[in-house]
């Protein structure tokens, strides 16, 4: 009995030998496609533990050099839609900071530049310059710029086209790291956008919503996800007649000690927490909204994965 199963065993894989020595060209393919496969793997493994030891690295030398866009691996945004007749902006800050109370000490020197896949083109600056030297200074370990994406003339583009841009930060002084972006731009004349453009050190910042709709209106919902930032009375939206709004009750907030962190009074009152209002037909509302820490920077550029501290939703009224 014992034999039996024996002699199965070695049957078995002499019909498994037979096969691959019967079609050498799929035993190559296979050795070749796992050659392939365990390279790729184990290149793209040690370079993710590289990053990881080179930022430890840095840090342990007090060095910090981020952005609230750019990364070390290099993240992708997807903006929808761009109508590609008009320039296109995008504010991009970087920091010196851990956090707080702990940022690096010197200035940080770095390389920025822009660079696109030939469909459009892009400028930091001056329209034309796309590589320039910046600076992060050590008394205030901030820095922000501007890249603008522009149409060419010779290139047309049609609905549902994808254009991207790629913008990279490279400090040189005192250490080297790079940190970069992809921003990819879908475009069309359809749909709603929105975003948030501020900045650092603003007392406020504007929530800007864009229906790109031939005819149909949107019934557009604003609403504020931290009371660290209140929305402004004089905002000329509050006094359409078919604007509603919803109230919250929550602390006076403020930050006396200045340490980046809110303190609660004992004082609550009301505050305007989210507000529905419509919007026609290719036109755009802006809704500002005033800043109770104006070191906070709460860009939202659409399309990003993070949630806004003014969050939207919306739909459409046909």
């Amino acid at each position: 009995m014992r034999r039996r199963k024996e002699d199965k065993i070695k049957l078995k894989k002499k019909i498994s030998f037979k096969f691959f020595k019967e079609h050498k060209r799929i035993t190559t393919c296979l050795i070749v496609v796992f050659i392939l496969l365990g390279s790729f793997l184990t290149i793209n493994y040690g370079r993710y533990v590289k990053d990881i030891i080179e930022v430890y690295y840095l840090r342990t030398k007090n060095f910090y050099f981020s952005s609230d866009k750019l990364t070390i691996h290099g993240k992708s945004y997807e903006i929808n839609p761009w109508g590609g007749t008009t320039n296109y902006s995008i504010s991009i800050s970087m920091s010196s900071l851990l956090n707080s109370l702990k940022g690096t000490d010197s200035d940080i020197i770095y390389d920025l530049s822009c660079s696109t896949d030939g469909n459009v083109d892009c400028f930091i600056g001056a329209p034309g310059t796309t590589t320039v030297e910046r600076t992060i200074r050590s008394e205030d370990n901030s820095d922000n710029f501007v890249v603008n994406i522009a149409p060419k003339s010779n290139v047309n583009l049609h609905d549902g086209d994808r254009v991207s841009v790629n913008v990279t930060a490279k400090s040189k002084s005192p250490y080297v790291e790079e940190l970069s972006a992809t921003f990819i731009l879908v475009i069309g004349n359809y749909g709603i956008n929105y975003e948030i453009e501020d900045k650092a050190g603003n007392v406020y910042f504007d929530s800007i919503v864009t229906n790109t709709l031939d005819t149909s209106r949107a019934e557009v919902t604003l609403t504020i996800t931290d009371p660290s930032v209140v929305i402004d009375m004089s905002n000329n939206i509050l006094d359409v007649d078919s604007t509603t709004y919803e109230t919250s009750l929550s602390y006076d907030y403020k930050d006396d000690d200045e340490d980046g962190n809110l303190d609660n009074d004992a004082t609550q009152h009301n505050y305007i927490k989210s507000i529905t209002f419509v919007l026609e037909p290719k036109s755009s509302i802006m809704v500002r909204y005033y800043k109770k820490i104006p070191s906070n920077d709460y860009t939202y550029v659409n399309g990003d994965s993070e949630a806004p501290i003014v969050s939207f939703s919306h739909r459409i009224i046909e």
